[in-house]
């Protein structure tokens, strides 16, 4: 299963990539008033947004929200807290200047151990989370709710 999304994920990896490549190198060739290399780079660039938005999607259906909540601005941050914290609250965090570089760095080990994932793949997903995203949601990992404290 895990190998038919990567190779899903691949394949538009590969467009997407190829695109923005194909771009730089039309990038001074004009078709009528248009500029052939900015267009393979933007659609390239819109590409790589749209399978990142899809993977956060999917990822949300994973871990039991609404896909859609993930293109709402603040009320994603909050649901993205509470998948990876059990507290919602904590996603005001990432609003804070001195405080969301270190939010971001725990909230995606949180993620990365939700997902079963290493704390290598964390670091990855911090570094390119538009690469590491579409792993875990076309991959075959599951979400583990954290269980609250008795």
């Amino acid at each position: 299963m895990e190998s038919k999304a990567l190779k899903k994920v691949a394949t538009i990896w590969g467009v997407s990539i190829g695109m923005i490549i194909l771009g730089i190198i039309f990038s001074t060739t004009k078709v009528g008033n248009t500029n052939l290399g900015g267009l393979l780079i933007g659609f390239g660039v819109l590409f790589i947004g749209f399978l990142y938005i899809c993977s956060v999607w999917r990822i949300y259906e994973k871990a039991g929200k609404k896909g859609w909540y993930c293109i709402i601005p603040v009320w994603a941050q909050l649901q993205e807290a509470d998948m990876a914290f059990n507290c919602c609250w904590l996603g005001l965090l990432s609003y804070i200047p001195a405080c969301n570089a270190i939010y971001y760095l725990i909230y995606n080990y949180s993620i990365a151990c939700r997902f079963g994932k290493s704390s290598d793949f964390a670091v990855g997903n911090a570094i390119l989370p538009f690469v590491f995203m579409p792993l875990i949601a076309f991959g075959d990992c599951e979400y583990r709710k954290l269980e609250p404290a008795k």
